[in-house]
């Protein structure tokens, strides 16, 4: 799998963005635009151990918001699949999961620490029969949901994580006795294993940042360069 996009909040001199990524994506801007932040951020997300950011990392000061990069994955394998479990099922196309610096100074990584409010109940109930009963009666309230059906504890699991997968615009922050944390990138939970392969690609946006910066540097340099032999050259024909 291949990162999306990236949403970035609260982190630096980024406020709230989203950023779309291509194949080769290259960041070009003025100084302090914000485009080592957004290496860093996912520096963060990858490989940054707890409590590693401070209050002095929030945006324009604002320390009583979290600081999140949300991270969407396409091009799922088979491999991710498995790793993921229940957080990739079969017919989503994309895998979503939050990174979070709470006002406390606790980070949460996670793909359910938002969750769609109507399923809290759903998934909150102790046993199978109880799943499934709420279940049934939500798809009867809400048919604008188009939840499909589900005659099993598990199926209704499953059911709630796709539709959850397909609209992220929807979630919000989950109660905390129903969040489901990953463990960290280097502590081979599901995320290190399916994300193995990322580090690359924020190497290789390092990369390409770098060339672009040395490029930029070295233009500098020739059109310094030249400008020194003009005014060598003028101040020599006064001379003669």
């Amino acid at each position: 799998m291949k990162i999306q996009s990236v949403r970035i909040k609260n982190f630096r001199t980024l406020k709230d963005v989203t950023i779309p990524f291509d194949s080769v994506t290259t960041f070009i801007g003025p100084n302090g635009a914000g485009k080592s932040t957004v290496l860093r951020a996912l520096d963060w997300y990858f490989n940054g151990r707890s409590g590693s950011l401070t209050e002095k990392d929030c945006s324009f000061g604002a320390t009583d918001e979290d600081i999140e990069v949300q991270v969407t994955f396409a091009d799922l394998t088979a491999k991710d699949r498995d790793a993921l479990g229940k957080y990739a099922p079969d017919g989503v196309t994309t895998f979503t999961a939050w990174k979070k610096r709470s006002t406390d100074g606790s980070d949460v990584l996670s793909a359910n620490a938002k969750g769609f409010p109507d399923f809290n109940p759903i998934k909150a109930a102790g046993g199978a029969t109880a799943k499934k009963d709420l279940y049934a009666d939500l798809r009867r309230r809400r048919s604008d949901l188009n939840l499909p059906e589900a005659k099993t504890g598990m199926a209704v699991e499953q059911a709630m994580t796709t539709w959850e997968a397909s609209h992220t615009g929807q979630l919000i922050d989950a109660l905390e006795a129903l969040q489901t944390n990953f463990f960290g990138f280097n502590s081979g939970g599901k995320m290190s294993q399916a994300t193995a392969s990322r580090a690359s690609s924020v190497e290789s946006l390092s990369v390409q940042l770098t060339v672009l910066l040395l490029t930029r540097l070295s233009r500098r340099s020739s059109r310094s360069h030249a400008q020194s032999s003009r005014r060598s050259t003028k101040r020599s024909s006064k001379r003669s």
